[in-house]
Formats: structure tokens, sequence, C-alpha cells
């Protein structure tokens, strides 16, 4: 190559690169609008290069909604983080921004694939759910110092995606359990104080609600019919959404909350679980639902699952809680 071909060269190179730099005016993109609340639901922390594809047109933007890149579904995109810097590599070419990158379906009812990220369930390893509605966001943690994987996703899609029970089960008993796990995610996103600092509202563990995404939802039919049966509907006491924890069974009776955390709550107060007995051991905190009780009530004595709510936490109402 020639001095004159290398400057020509040197010059169409840096000017791309200008170009690649320039934020799009997000204005002139069609984000969608989810028309619930969202949550953020924290996935895992990761390392490494991320890459990420749809199964439909997907858009990679920032937290604050400038967007790089769209893209047609099975495409990949890879995302990249460094001292401070995202480096976001697209088929139109690369970018660098110091704000979270996030990916999201251009439809709502399309979903966002994490490439990378691996969730396999131990009955079944050949399966991985890694298939998510809304956004798929990396994000560093100043908290935490770590890099993480969170998904932003409409409320009602993130209940869908909670693996706390098997599709087999009664349906009254998973609309309950449908509506004391979505009572549990809106009062966090209320009250964002448990996992304060941090770039997320709940992470996807038995340590808040067990979440798996959409993957998890395709083979579990009843659990979204029992979420749609149930949409908007949340607990609450004297009007005021009640934190409505669950666990798996008790020891013969359920505990008051005074008898295991600080504080003191009216609808949170022991009762009878006849389905366990006092020979049973207590799995779980004891506080609220017990999920074995309520799939006996469900199944052996006919229970609606607004009665079965009633019966665990004193005193409530169903409400449309957003």
């Amino acid at each position: 190559m020639n001095f004159r071909s290398f400057f020509f060269f040197v010059s169409l190179t840096f000017f791309a690169s200008c170009t690649l730099m320039q934020e799009v005016d997000a204005a002139t993109w069609n984000l969608p609008t989810p028309k619930t609340p969202e949550m953020r639901v924290l996935l895992a922390a990761i390392e490494g290069v991320q890459e990420f594809t749809g199964e439909g047109r997907f858009i990679v933007h920032t937290e604050s909604k400038d967007v790089w890149c769209e893209e047609e579904k099975e495409s990949t995109v890879s995302i990249a983080y460094d001292d401070g810097a995202y480096t976001v590599t697209c088929t139109s070419g690369m970018f660098i921004t110091q704000e979270p990158v996030q990916v999201t379906a251009k439809k709502l009812r399309k979903r966002v694939q994490a490439l990378t990220y691996s969730n396999r369930p131990l009955w079944n390893p050949t399966l991985n759910d890694n298939v998510f509605y809304g956004s798929l966001e990396v994000v560093y943690s100043m908290q935490s110092h770590a890099l993480l994987l969170v998904n932003e996703i409409p409320i009602e899609k993130y209940v869908r995606g909670i693996a706390e029970a098997s599709n087999e089960n009664d349906s009254d008993y998973l609309e309950a359990l449908m509506m004391s796990a979505r009572t549990y995610a809106w009062y966090n996103m209320q009250n964002p104080t448990k996992h304060a600092g941090e770039p997320y509202i709940l992470d996807a563990t038995a340590g808040d609600q067990v979440y798996r995404g959409a993957s998890f939802s395709d083979r579990a039919p009843n659990i979204v019919a029992a979420q749609i049966a149930t949409k908007r509907q949340t607990i609450t006491y004297k009007g005021e959404t009640i934190v409505a924890p669950f666990f798996s069974h008790s020891d013969g009776r359920t505990r008051s909350w005074a008898e295991v955390w600080n504080g003191d709550y009216a609808w949170s107060q022991s009762v009878a679980d006849p389905c366990c007995t006092e020979y049973t051991e207590l799995s779980g905190h004891g506080v609220g639902l017990s999920a074995e009780g309520a799939r006996y009530f469900a199944e052996q004595e006919g229970w609606k699952a607004e009665t079965i709510l009633k019966y665990y936490y004193t005193g409530v109402e169903i409400e449309q809680g957003y």
C-alpha cells in the first residue's frame, strides 16, 4: 500500500469511527412502552463478553434510552465492560458508552435471549432458561463491585415467569400463589429497600422469588393461566399492600411475623396448618402462606384462591394493585 492509499484508508477509518460514536436521537426510534409497572430482577453476576439475540427485531440502547442500533431477529450483539466503559458491538459497528446497556425487543410480545447466560433446571439440563420478556441489561454495581445481568420487565410478565410451583398443581392453589407472588413484587417495587443501592429490586432466587423467565412460562401454561386469571390483583390490609411472604410447609402451624422477624403486622398471625403435623419439620421461615397447606385446601377442601389467602393472611382484601 503506498502512502496516499494508506492515508486515505486511515482517514476513512477515522471518519467511520466518529460516525459510529454519534448517539442516535432516541425520539426517532420506536421503543416499546409497557402498560404496567416494571420490575427489575437480578438474574446473575456475570463475567466477560455477553452475547444477545432476539426472536424478533430488537434494539440496543442505554438506560437513558439513547439508542445505538436496531437489529434483525436472530442477529447477535455483544456487550463488554471494562473500567467504567461498556463496549457494544452490533452489525452496524462498535460503540462505547459509560451508561449501562439494555437489549430490548421492539415489540412487547417478543422476547430477547442471553446467549452467554446459563440457567438449566436440574431435572433437565438440556433446557436453558435464558429467554426473557422486556429488556436485558448489563450493568456494573458500584455497591457489590460486580457486573450484573438484570431483567427489566413488566410486572405481569414477571409474575408468569415465577417458578415457585409446578404446572400440574390445582388452579386455585396456583391463583393464590400468583397473587401472593405479585403482591410481594408490588410491595417491593413500592418500597425498594431490600436491595437498597443495587440496580435491581429483587433477585431471581428463593431469597426473594424463584424466577426463570419466558422459557419457564412456555412450559407452564397453567401458571400463565393463573397469572391471567388474577391479573393486577394484590393483597391489601386496610388499603395498604402487604409484604405477602410465603414458604414451603410448616410443622402444624404458621408463624406470626413477630416470631421470626422484627416488628409486627396485624395481617401476619399464626394459624393452624392442618395438612402439616407437629411431626413435620418446618421448611422455610413459616410466615404467611404455606404452599403445602394451600395445596391441601385447594385440592382436598375445594377452597377458592381468595379463601385460601384470607385464611393465611388475617383480615386482608384482594384489590386491583395498579
